[in-house]
């Protein structure tokens, strides 16, 4: 069946998920002058956890592709709404790294339909994404090297100054990260409710917080990728790193990004020195204590806000993630 149909009429996008039919899908390829000469859909399926639009793998008897498409919400949590032209974001973000060094680690833009909200891409073929990492508790040196060194050349991209601000977007993001894991009535595991308690009350804490989330806002110099983190990582059979998912693009403070990169390897690993290994690895100039500030809130924001992780982590290890958060913080 077609997904949204409420929105259907009102936007005339056709709204595709896993549960449309092959036939449907091919109609709107061919509408959309895609499927080739003979080509036939022989299955879909979901290429992996995607948070905030529909993403589908689609096998023809010629070849593979993903089909990528934006909704007026979240589409893990419909109850959240969030701006349909993120997709859009995600296109233009594709245009601006085309002609830069970095763009073979990002899978190439077949086409894009602005009505349909869609996006078809290259498929990264046996590739998965990073997310087992926080499982395994370890991330090879070559591949830290590499995600830094990708993340180093996105936020070097020569940008046009109407790179879209994405705000909408941002401050979804903003809400996200900077004020609902403080919220007293947060539902927490009663084990790590004190510690939780304490931050929420740490007044020194949350002022440095809220001024952190002001300059997460601010139109910085650096195009960013916005949600850097192993869930937008992939890794093929040999072993070669991809990078997807820049829907949270927005030209910002690098401080940002490399603060979300550092939270998760300390997440990962539980160790502090992943920092210094980053930024020794960046080997650029950067503000440390706001780099370190957005660190300690990801972390926070992923133990005691909506979008935790899919990490098994025992109370004492989360009771230690929140107290290095704390301290990087303040």
């Amino acid at each position: 069946m077609i997904f949204g149909k409420k929105y259907e009429k009102l936007l005339k996008v056709i709204y595709i998920d896993l549960t449309t039919s092959i036939h449907e899908i091919e109609t709107l390829l061919k509408k959309l002058q895609f499927m080739h000469t003979k080509e036939k859909i022989l299955s879909i399926n979901r290429p992996g956890e995607g948070n905030m639009n529909v993403v589908i793998r689609v096998i023809t008897n010629q070849r593979s592709f993903i089909l990528k498409q934006s909704r007026p919400f979240v589409q893990k949590y419909p109850e959240i709404k969030a701006p349909i032209e993120r997709i859009t974001v995600e296109k233009v973000f594709f245009e601006a790294i085309k002609n830069e060094s970095i763009n073979n680690y990002f899978p190439e833009v077949l086409l894009y339909d602005e009505q349909e909200k869609l996006i078809i891409q290259e498929d990264i073929v046996n590739s998965n994404d990073m997310i087992e990492l926080y499982d395994n508790k370890i991330l090879r040196k070559g591949d830290l090297i590499k995600v830094v060194k990708i993340l180093k050349g996105v936020h070097s991209t020569n940008i046009n100054m109407d790179y879209p601000l994405n705000l909408e977007l941002r401050k979804l993001n903003y809400e996200h990260i900077f004020i609902i894991p403080f919220l007293k009535e947060n539902i927490v595991e009663s084990e790590i409710k004190s510690i939780s308690n304490s931050i929420i009350n740490d007044i020194e804490l949350l002022n440095t917080v809220k001024i952190a989330s002001k300059r997460y806002l601010e139109k910085g110099d650096c195009l960013l990728h916005g949600d850097y983190y192993p869930g937008s990582w992939l890794k093929n059979d040999n072993d070669e790193i991809f990078i997807i998912d820049p829907e949270f693009s927005f030209v910002g403070l690098k401080e940002f990004d490399i603060g979300v990169l550092c939270a998760h390897l300390i997440m990962i690993t539980g160790k502090l020195t992943y920092i210094d290994t980053v930024v020794n690895s960046y080997a650029r100039a950067m503000d440390i204590k706001l780099m370190s500030q957005f660190t300690g809130i990801e972390i926070i924001r992923r133990i005691l806000g909506v979008a935790k992780l899919p990490m098994t982590r025992s109370i004492k290890e989360k009771k230690n993630l929140l107290d290095i958060a704390r301290r990087l913080i303040i």
